[in-house]
C-alpha cells in the first residue's frame, strides 16, 4: 500500500494519514463509510506498526468532480465546464443557460481567476480524522491475511487445473449486465460463455505501485 501523505502534527508529534479523494458528490454518509472501510483500517494499522508511534488516524480530503456528461464527454463540474448565456461564461447556472466546455488552452491562473472563491471552497469537503478502535484495526487485518490466503491457494488450484476455473471462480451474475449490453462487465463471456483468456484480450494485471522488496 502507499499513502498519499503522512502529516506530523507540530505540538504533539502525532502521524496522520491524509488521502485524497474525487468524489462525483457526497452523500450525508460518506464520512461513515469511509470510517468502516477496509482502506482506513489497514492504513492505520500499517503506519502504527511500521513506525511504532501515536497515529491520530486518516483524514479523507474529497474533491468533487461532478458527475459525467456524455454529450460533453467530460465531468460536468466547474473544473472543465462551464454555463454559458451569449457569450457570457458563469460557473453558476442561470435560467436559460446551457453548460459548455472551458476552452481547453486556460492555463491555471485564468482558470483561478474566472472560479469565485466560494465555488471554489464548495468543491472540497473533508472527514474529521478517522481513528477505528483497536479491537477493529485487528479484525480487519485478521480477515485480510485470511482472504488472502484463501485467494492464493484458489490461484494454485487453478492455475495446477485450468479445468477448475468455472467451480472455483467466483461469479456474481447481478453485476454481469448491471448497466446493460453496452456496458458489460467485460469478463463475461469467461464466466459464462467457456472463453479461454489469450495475450489478444487481456493482459497480465499489472500493480498500480511497484512492489518494494525492502518493505
Amino acid at each position: 500500500m502507499r499513502m498519499d501523505q503522512i502529516w506530523r502534527e507540530r505540538t504533539t508529534g502525532r502521524l496522520l494519514i491524509v488521502d485524497f479523494k474525487t468524489l462525483a458528490k457526497p452523500d450525508a454518509n460518506w464520512g461513515e463509510r469511509y470510517a468502516m472501510s477496509d482502506q482506513t483500517h489497514s492504513y492505520v494499522q500499517a503506519l502504527t506498526e511500521r513506525t511504532h508511534e501515536p497515529v491520530l488516524g486518516i483524514q479523507y480530503e474529497g474533491l468533487l468532480i461532478g458527475t459525467a456528461d456524455a454529450d460533453l464527454g467530460c465531468q460536468r463540474s466547474p473544473y472543465v465546464t462551464a454555463y454559458a448565456k451569449g457569450q457570457t461564461l458563469s460557473p453558476t447556472y442561470s435560467p436559460g443557460s446551457r453548460v459548455v466546455r472551458l476552452p481547453a488552452e486556460w492555463d491555471d491562473a485564468t482558470w483561478q481567476a474566472w472560479l469565485p472563491r466560494p465555488v471554489l471552497e464548495s468543491l472540497f469537503c473533508t472527514t474529521e480524522p478517522l481513528l477505528p478502535t483497536t479491537a477493529q484495526l485487528l479484525q480487519t487485518k485478521a480477515a485480510t491475511v485470511h482472504a488472502e490466503i484463501q485467494w492464493a491457494s484458489l490461484a494454485a488450484e487453478v492455475e495446477a487445473d485450468p479445468s477448475k476455473r468455472e467451480a472455483c471462480i467466483e461469479r456474481n451474475p447481478e453485476a454481469c449486465l448491471k448497466y446493460g449490453w453496452g456496458h458489460a462487465c467485460p469478463y463475461l463471456h469467461l464466466c459464462w460463455s467457456g472463453f479461454e483468456p489469450d495475450a489478444d484480450t487481456f493482459t497480465p494485471r499489472v500493480d498500480h505501485h511497484a512492489a518494494d522488496p525492502t518493505s
